[in-house]
């Protein structure tokens, strides 16, 4: 990668086409790893996927009786957020007897772009695949202020 004026220039391995690509923005997304490679996982018996997520059911408990997934390491959601909500379903659960779960979280999502986007609740498709009634609110990225400062310049 390298600048290129106001542009960013990127280099390419490829088998076809131009191996040089010029674009106004980069974005670099490289995923998330759990990190439970260190835990010691493998002395308890607790099950992992083949990307080190511990799988849970849907009131966070793990298939050892007593052992308990919280947070990012369980792969149900990698937020701060999510990550607090385990914390409130196990608790809820251990001490107050009351039978909280996962599915029962209203669903928040964030993309850091700019400017941000994000949604709170289900989408439309898993509203309609549920067969709920449900009000539905849209509002174009044109009526938000941001997105004029973000949007590229026409020369």
């Amino acid at each position: 990668m390298e600048k290129h004026g106001e542009k960013v220039a990127i280099n390419v391995d490829c088998s076809t086409g131009d191996k040089n690509v010029l674009g106004s923005h980069l974005l670099l997304a490289v995923g998330r790893v759990p990190n439970t490679a260190d835990l010691g996982l493998e002395n308890t018996g607790v099950a992992v996927d083949q990307r080190g997520y511990i799988h849970v059911d849907d009131q966070l408990c793990t298939n050892v009786p007593g052992i308990y997934a919280l947070g990012d390491c369980n792969g149900r959601g990698a937020f701060t957020h999510t990550s607090y909500n385990d914390y409130e379903i196990v608790a809820a659960n251990l001490l107050d007897d009351d039978p909280r779960r996962v599915s029962d979280r209203i669903t928040a999502y964030a993309l850091y772009i700019d400017p941000p986007l994000g949604r709170a609740g289900m989408t439309e498709a898993e509203v309609r695949k549920s067969g709920r009634k449900a009000l539905l609110g849209k509002r174009p990225m044109t009526r938000v202020g941001r997105w004029r400062k973000a949007r590229p310049r026409d020369s």
